[in-house]
């Protein structure tokens, strides 16, 4: 399962053992999200990620306690995030993060604080000493 070329790969664990491997796929250029269970074999069908605009690249991702999924990625100078369900179907639609949206959002960071909301954080150029976070 891991012989792919894939690049800005990031695995999270779930409390079970099983894992989620995050990854862009190099022949594709798209952000697959993929669950393993303790040994490395594969749970389920892959999940490709894409928006209005395409395929998308993830800059990082996150799993909350409830086992939902946050992606985050950056398209046209803005940080924007998908949220996905315990079984990696897509929660509504993609939802920019950034609310300063003069010169560049990028670099996102996702994570979930202890009460299970999701924090993302990001570099932003030209604001407030260039650094930004969204809760």
């Amino acid at each position: 399962e891991f012989r792919r070329v894939l690049f800005r790969s990031e695995i999270q664990y779930y409390p079970d053992g099983t894992f989620l491997a995050a990854f862009v796929d190099a022949n594709s250029s798209q952000s697959v999200l993929k669950h393993f269970d303790a040994q490395g074999r594969t749970i389920g069908q892959e999940t490709r990620i894409s928006s209005g605009s395409g395929a998308v690249q993830m800059n990082g991702f996150c799993i909350r306690q409830d086992n939902t999924v946050l992606i985050t990625w950056n398209t046209a100078n803005d940080v924007y995030g998908q949220i996905f369900d315990a079984g990696l179907q897509p929660v509504g639609s993609p939802t920019m993060t950034n609310t300063y949206t003069t010169n560049t959002q990028e670099y996102s960071i996702a994570r979930a604080d202890g009460n299970g909301n999701f924090v993302v954080v990001w570099q932003s150029s030209g604001q407030d000493g260039d650094n930004g976070g969204q809760r």
